[in-house]
């Protein structure tokens, strides 16, 4: 069927809320879908927009938010981004398509007037606020931690972290996304428990006596969260990206990849790492997959990945954490049972190895009774059970050896050491082979990987 093109209204529907929901056209008195077919993130910004809000943070495909009915208007749309509507883009012809209603798009549209850009996290930038159709910058004038606090929390992401709230010129954040000329926000006074940005006290709109060089920029707190747990410290992994958040796929998903995200979160390390969607499916894009965390980095965004097979991701695919409450926790690892090898240890967010200096046999009876073993039968150097990665976070070590964690023994304190990997430590320990602490699943190797 090919039709002649008439002007069209946009409706989304099937969503949960008026800002998401399956893209309908308006053609010849009868609403149509639009097949997923290239459908991106452009295309999605064009409907969001000519529906009044900011931006789009998905394009949805798959038909989401349900099957259509009637007919398929558009297929293979190709938006520029500077279309006025979605029958401005480029597509196949009204009515000219190939597809099923399976395949209808969806859309989730911004309902936030505030975004960061040209940060390297997606938690952290420049902030901009929307406005009559267009994206302003703030000036940095009275610029301070309430005002901050105000834009972390209407993104979803905490509390700002003080010491990146003020800046004297913008140096932190290269602008690799759009230029934006207007300054639409100056002398901002927030108290701190605003919604959003423009409810906080400040200069009319538009008028300002500033320069792009002070432009406010903020750091959130984390650009990650837990959802679908009994508690806090479990749940489905979801990040921040492009304005919204999405879920992990649990692709290569295991206990490094885990230990980030709690440790992210601010707990020491993490229990399990769980697939397939223990707690839950997630809605939204799905962001990351193929993670190849070693354990001891920052956030999730600073590991490694292998997106090979991203494209094979699905929400049933979603990743989640159980992370543990406790302050410190011992591992052995690279050993051949449960009873011997190198010392790892994670404290107060911390995760790393102990060095060898004044090594001995108290030292390691205070590790094998605190893993629920018996006395220490040997102790090992690093040529044993290999060389650790990350922190060195004990050096200087004297056990008496009846205390109850090797953190209660004389030390030189928490990673201050003059120490290379080549003096980690390891253990044997007398006792059952069997896991008693729970924590035994924490080998170092793991498909060939390092932990």
């Amino acid at each position: 069927m090919s039709l002649p093109p008439e002007e069209a209204s946009v409706r989304l529907v099937g969503g949960s809320t008026p800002s998401e929901g399956r893209v309908e056209i308006l053609h010849a008195g009868r609403w149509g879908t639009i097949c997923d077919d290239l459908w991106d993130l452009v295309d999605a910004n064009i409907v969001c927009m000519s529906l009044g809000y900011a931006s789009s943070v998905a394009a949805l495909r798959n038909a989401p938010f349900g099957e259509g009915t009637g007919d398929i208007l558009l297929d293979g749309v190709e938006c520029y981004g500077n279309e006025s509507s979605i029958l401005d883009c480029r597509h196949g012809g009204i009515g000219i398509q190939d597809c099923h209603h399976d395949e209808d798009a969806g859309v989730r549209c911004s309902t936030s007037a505030v975004r960061l850009v040209g940060g390297k996290y997606p938690w952290e930038g420049r902030v901009e606020v929307f406005n009559a159709g267009s994206w302003g910058t703030v000036c940095r004038d009275n610029w301070d931690i309430d005002d901050a606090n105000v834009v972390c929390r209407s993104l979803g992401l905490g509390e700002a972290i003080e010491k990146t709230t003020v800046v004297d010129y913008y140096q932190d954040y290269p602008d690799d996304a759009e230029v934006v000329d207007d300054i639409f926000l100056d002398e901002v006074q927030c108290i701190g428990n605003e919604s959003i940005l423009l409810d906080c006290p400040h200069s009319a709109l538009g008028v300002h006596d500033c320069n792009h060089t002070q432009d406010a920029t903020v750091t959130c707190n984390t650009g990650v969260r837990l959802v679908g747990g009994s508690n806090s410290l479990q749940g489905r992994v979801e990040v921040f990206f492009d304005g919204a958040w999405g879920t992990v796929c649990s692709h290569h998903w295991d206990i490094n990849d885990a230990h980030v995200v709690c440790r992210s979160l601010g707990h020491t390390y993490a229990l399990s790492a769980s697939s397939y969607a223990e707690f839950g499916q997630g809605t939204g894009d799905i962001v990351l997959g193929g993670l190849q965390c070693t354990g001891g980095e920052t956030n999730i965004y600073v590991c490694k990945n292998d997106d090979t097979n991203f494209f094979k991701c699905f929400h049933r695919m979603d990743a989640g954490v159980t992370c543990s409450p406790d302050d410190y926790a011992v591992f052995l690892v690279n050993g051949s049972t449960y009873l011997e090898g190198r010392v790892k240890v994670a404290y107060q967010g911390y995760l790393g190895t102990l060095c060898g200096t004044s090594w001995d046999l108290n030292n390691a009876n205070v590790i094998c009774r605190s893993l629920g073993f018996g006395h220490a039968v040997s102790v090992h150097g690093a040529d044993d059970f290999g060389q650790g990665i990350g922190e060195i976070i004990l050096d200087d070590i004297h056990c008496v050896g009846n205390e109850s964690t090797i953190f209660n023994c004389s030390h030189s304190g928490l990673g201050v050491h003059d120490c290379n990997h080549s003096q980690d430590v390891g253990v044997t320990c007398y006792g059952e082979d069997v896991c008693i602490t729970g924590l035994c699943e924490r080998k170092e190797t793991l498909n060939g990987r390092k932990i």
